[in-house]
Formats: C-alpha cells, sequence, structure tokens
C-alpha cells in the first residue's frame, strides 16, 4: 500500500505546459496532443501468480484550463483524494511556481525556462521541510531522471527513463536509496485516440534480481475542447 501512496504523490504532479497543440506532463514530461480538457486513468494489476487475477491500484482524473494548466485532479485509491492547483506566472506568461495543498502536506514546484518542472519541496503540515525532488531532461525536455531527498539531503529514490525515436518513454529503473537497482518497469503502448494520444499502456515489472513481477495496465480517456 505504501508504495501506491507513493504512486499517488507523483501522479498528483502531472501537471503540464502548453503551447497551441500539445502539452506535456509534469514528471514524465509526456506529450498529449490537442487541447486537453480531461484525463482519465484507470489503472489495473495483473497478479505474476494468477494471471487471471486483477485488482484496481488507482483511478484518476485529471482536469485542464484551456491553456493547458492542471486545475484539479481527483484520484481513489481506497479512498477519494481531491487535488486543486494554482500556478504563477511572470509577464510574459511563463511559469513560476506551482502550489498543491494536499491534505496532508503542500507542494511547491518550480520550473525551468522551458517550463519543465525541476524542483519541488514538501512541506508538512507544521510548516516543516521534509522531502524535496529534483529532475533531469535531455535536449528534447524528455524526463531522464526524476530524485526524492531527505531534509538531511539523504537519497530517499530516484528513477531513470529511456526514449524511443518518438520520443515515448520505453524503459523506466527504479533505484533505492542506497543507489542500487531496485526493479524496472517496461513499457507497451496499445490503442491510440484520433489525435495520436495512447489510450493503453502496459507497464511489465522485472526485480534486479532476474524475477518477474506483477503487470500494470493502465485504461485511458480522454476528453478534448471543442
Amino acid at each position: 500500500m505504501k508504495h501506491y501512496l507513493h504512486y499517488i504523490l507523483l501522479l498528483t504532479l502531472f501537471i503540464p505546459h502548453a503551447t497551441s497543440a500539445q502539452i506535456r506532463t509534469l514528471f514524465h514530461n509526456e506529450l498529449l496532443y490537442g487541447k486537453v480538457e480531461k484525463v482519465s486513468n484507470s489503472e489495473f494489476i495483473v497478479s505474476r501468480t494468477n494471471p487471471n487475477k486483477t485488482s484496481i491500484a488507482v483511478r484518476d482524473t485529471t482536469y485542464f484550463d484551456k491553456q493547458g494548466n492542471t486545475t484539479e485532479r481527483h484520484c481513489r485509491v481506497l479512498d477519494l483524494h481531491i487535488f486543486k492547483y494554482i500556478t504563477k506566472f511572470d509577464n510574459a506568461g511563463n511559469k513560476l511556481e506551482t502550489t498543491c495543498d494536499t491534505g496532508r502536506n503542500k507542494l511547491t514546484l518550480k520550473y525551468d525556462k522551458q517550463g519543465n518542472m525541476v524542483e519541488m519541496w514538501q512541506i508538512s503540515k507544521a510548516g516543516n521541510f521534509y522531502r524535496s525532488s529534483h529532475s533531469k531532461y535531455d535536449s528534447n525536455n524528455n524526463l531522464i531522471e526524476y530524485a526524492e531527498y531527505f531534509d538531511s539531503g539523504k537519497l530517499f529514490m530516484k528513477k531513470g527513463y529511456l526514449y524511443d525515436k518518438k520520443g515515448f518513454a520505453y524503459e523506466e529503473d527504479n533505484y533505492t536509496s542506497n543507489g542500487a537497482l531496485s526493479y524496472t518497469l517496461l513499457y507497451t503502448y496499445s490503442n491510440y485516440d484520433d489525435k495520436g494520444n495512447w489510450t493503453t499502456l502496459q507497464m511489465s515489472e522485472s526485480f534486479a534480481n532476474g524475477k518477474p513481477g506483477d503487470t500494470r495496465i493502465t485504461e485511458r480517456q480522454i476528453t478534448y475542447y471543442q
């Protein structure tokens, strides 16, 4: 369960920046084509030991304004969580920061000149800083590294991503707090809508010791502004 609570936090921050034809999600910086109004995801877990058994891990819906900025997100694992976002811009319309009160803590996100999230700070309800994250991107604005650190500066976790020639992530490597590889997720996309956005994603898990893990399947429905 702790794994999926942390997964909620990551999904909470899929905040895009926009052009006239596309937006990018915050963490993966994944492209979404078209004027997206709403994205609804349902993630299913297929058991490794019993392939006929599936369970729903996460249901979430993210809402966007017409400029492509995230305004609200509804996520359900066991209970429904509602997150609202406030973004500040400079006079030229560039993003400066986004804040979100999750109820348990306050998140503050900082951006680079390309609009990519490069830092995130987590502050407890008592006002104490306890974790930060830092992201790195390649020359195509694809996220290649995401790392979280405790307030002491010690690594909490790290993710690395590999991309194909089309700019789609096909591998996610997950590392422990000591920097050792823990497990890898291989991405397989199938089913696309008429905008070119995928609607089905399969993530196959394998551990560093060579043992296979569960399979995660995400079904996605996208609503567009007319």
